[in-house]
């Protein structure tokens, strides 16, 4: 009788690490693949497994490379999105008391027009796209940079046929 609530808690600790071990899976997946287009470029055809072979032994370099990238873009969209943000919310409070006064409908939607129509509601905005389309840009090309050092690599330690 004790094994049953044993087995329960076996299957409830099983469920709960499988999404955990799947993930593993598909991020060692992902980084393994991940210099594909990389060594596709450097040998001048389609070589989408052939990543395989640039990653063998550096699984552990680019996993923490992508790890830094990532930790720094996180970081400073933050930092942006919270600096940028301020005056946004500034402008939304007065609509905030409007609604939590309990305002007509009316009065809300024509407080709503005036708070997004306002140069800094705009300008904050427009901000905050560009800020936002730049970190990402500049993600990408680290990762690909990452991506092509990975094949550089590869290619000098002779683990890929260079382009003929």
């Amino acid at each position: 009788s004790n094994a049953v609530p044993m087995l329960r808690l076996g299957v409830v600790f099983l469920a709960a690490l499988m999404p955990l071990a799947l993930a593993a899976l598909l991020s060692w997946g992902a980084v393994r693949l991940s210099p594909a287009s990389a060594v596709s470029i450097a040998q001048r055809r389609f070589a989408f497994f052939d990543a395989w072979k640039a990653t063998r032994q550096r699984f552990w370099e680019l996993l923490g490379a992508f790890v830094i990238l990532l930790a720094v873009y996180l970081a400073v969209a933050t930092v942006a999105s919270v600096l940028i943000r301020i005056p946004m919310t500034q402008a939304m409070y007065t609509l905030m008391q409007e609604v939590l006064a309990g305002g007509s409908l009316e009065e809300i939607v024509e407080r709503a027009k005036e708070t997004f129509a306002t140069p800094l509601l705009v300008v904050s905005a427009v901000v905050y796209l560009l800020v936002s389309t730049v970190l990402s840009m500049l993600l990408y090309v680290g990762w690909f940079g990452v991506n092509a050092r990975a094949a550089a690599l590869a290619l000098e330690a002779n683990a890929l046929k260079p382009a003929t």
